[in-house]
C-alpha cells in the first residue's frame, strides 16, 4: 500500500474512475485540514549562518 495515493484498481472495472476520484478528493481534504494549523510562510526560507561563516567559504572557495 502507498500513503496518499489513490488505489485505483484496474481502469477496466466498472466505478474505478468513480472511485479513485474520491480517493484523490479525501486525500486532497486531508492533506488541506493538516496543513490549515500552520501559518503561511511570509518570507522565503534560508540558511541563516554568521558573517564570518560566510566570509570564511568565500575565501575557501567553497561555493
Amino acid at each position: 500500500m502507498n500513503p496518499g495515493a489513490a488505489h485505483c484498481g484496474v481502469a477496466s472495472m466498472p466505478g474505478v474512475s468513480q472511485k479513485c476520484a474520491t480517493q484523490l478528493c479525501e486525500c486532497d481534504r486531508e492533506f488541506a485540514r493538516c496543513v490549515s494549523n500552520y501559518p503561511c510562510p511570509r518570507k522565503k526560507p534560508g540558511c541563516k549562518a554568521s558573517n564570518y561563516i560566510m566570509l570564511q567559504t568565500i575565501s575557501n572557495n567553497d561555493i
